[in-house]
């Protein structure tokens, strides 16, 4: 059984290489390339988006339903790439409010940086995310646009709401957080 999920385990990181991949780098060169003033939320995000966020699993899925439903999976890689911003900014905003200064042996941003930098390479990522969005968008039809923007959007307030509840829990309780599979 070992050995199986050692396999399993192989071919799900080569999956993900493979359909992740090009998205997370473009997502990459993308914040590299910005212009930012300040050198400490500069050195946060390329930190954040080179050390820190190796998030294959959101450009990989996103890349495998629009296969799924006919369409090309290398015209997903410009969402891909606006949603993975977005969703950094969403993991930074997270541990801001959770506090949490180390995750997976690494310093959050929020760890490294402080609460202020931060919330201002967070909200960086967040724009451009959104700008990027915005810009993909405005090479679909109309409807096709606005689906995925009410899309985007209801997943935002849904994480929000997520947060909130949360925060509620968290007051009540405290959890112990354990790995049921590695």
């Amino acid at each position: 059984m070992k050995n199986k999920n050692k396999k399993l385990m192989m071919q799900m990181r080569k999956l993900l290489k493979e359909r992740g991949m090009e998205a997370l780098e473009e997502t990459r060169r993308t914040i590299l390339t910005e212009e930012i003033e300040s050198k400490k939320v500069k050195e946060a995000l390329k930190y954040f988006i080179t050390t820190y966020w190796h998030d294959l699993a959101r450009p990989t899925l996103l890349s495998i339903s629009c296969e799924a439903v006919g369409g090309n999976p290398v015209a997903a890689i410009p969402f891909a790439v606006s949603l993975s911003l977005i969703s950094g900014a969403l993991d930074i905003h997270d541990d801001i409010i959770d506090q949490t200064k180390v995750k997976n042996d690494l310093q959050t941003v929020y760890g490294r940086y402080g609460c202020n930098t931060a919330l201002l390479t967070a909200d960086a990522l967040l724009f451009k995310g959104f700008y990027l969005l915005q810009k993909a968008c405005m090479q679909m039809s109309k409807d096709k646009a606005t689906d995925i923007v009410e899309s985007v959007k209801a997943m935002f307030y849904q994480v929000g709401d997520a947060e909130a509840l949360e925060l509620a829990l968290g007051k009540k309780k405290k959890f112990k957080r354990e790995v049921i599979w590695a």
